[in-house]
């Protein structure tokens, strides 16, 4: 099993990133588990890939229950790391195995069994005897728990319109921010627009969500000064495999956003500027 571990990395560290929402913690989680089994003798596994899955998830799960200790002390709202990629045709027909930004944002309500069994399900299709075997509890308990974390992320539901309807809407928000068309930004916020702004203490940032499409606009409007006085340029990327838009300052990441769409409009905002989770080497 030693000599496979490479091949298992990428899936491994997908588990981890979409249990933790941390880039470096999920990385120290898959580290943690090739250093557990290269320290101890060599042993044979009908299903590798399975238990190391089982080891992962469940150092994740206990590394989650510190984060989200921390996470409680953070300053203002804390929003998921972004896995960010550049836009390039060999990005584009790449499939990852971690979850769309937004329900990164979603899920983190649940409590971290809760968390991890909606992912290895969601993201991961594992069936209910795997999930058994992964954590160690009987088939009907993994069922009950995902229908309670299924039912926390009811009240919010999270529909995203198609990729292309989804890519128009993008390229329209970024024409009407470029040309400072008010009146075109407008009609593509929803009137219910949630805006979520993630600045960890380090970055000016909205401390609460701002709601309310005539509030967001004052906001942009805002982002529109601040971009022309800083002499920002705008790229659109791959957040969690999906396109968003990075502003960048002096060739540095400064701002990450990434929206949910609904009905063709954006219901939901993600505007990240902790510069912690805006990596450099990740565009």
């Amino acid at each position: 099993m030693k000599e496979a571990l490479p091949s298992y990395k990428s899936h491994l560290f997908s588990v981890a990133y979409n249990i933790l929402g941390q880039i470096q913690d999920a990385e120290d989680v898959v580290q943690d588990c090739f250093e557990d089994i290269l320290s101890t003798p060599d042993r044979e596994v009908q299903n590798e890939k399975a238990y190391l899955t089982r080891v992962v998830a469940n150092k994740s799960i206990d590394r989650l229950k510190k984060l989200q200790k921390e996470r409680e002390q953070y300053p203002g709202t804390w929003l998921p790391e972004p896995y960010l990629q550049p836009e390039t045709p060999a990005v584009d027909e790449e499939k990852i195995d971690i979850l769309s930004y937004g329900l990164m944002s979603l899920i983190e309500q649940l409590n971290p069994v809760e968390r991890a069994v909606f992912v290895l399900r969601e993201a991961f299709d594992y069936s209910y005897a795997s999930l058994s075997e992964i954590l160690q509890t009987s088939e009907t308990n993994c069922r009950k728990i995902l229908s309670r974390a299924r039912g926390k992320l009811r009240s919010e539901p999270l529909r995203q319109t198609d990729a292309k309807s989804y890519r128009e809407l993008l390229d329209a928000f970024l024409r009407a921010h470029q040309h400072g068309d008010i009146k075109s930004l407008a009609s593509l916020l929803k009137e219910d627009i949630i805006v979520y702004s993630d600045g960890g203490g380090k970055a000016s940032a909205a401390l609460k969500p701002i709601t309310g499409s005539d509030n967001v606009m004052q906001l942009l409007e805002a982002i529109s000064r601040m971009e022309a006085v800083q002499a920002q340029t705008v790229q659109i990327v791959r957040i969690n495999g999906h396109h968003g838009l990075v502003f960048i300052s002096n060739q540095k990441p400064e701002t990450i956003f990434y929206f949910d769409a609904d009905e063709m409009c954006f219901s939901k905002m993600y505007i990240i500027r902790n510069p912690d989770k805006i990596k450099m080497g990740s565009i």
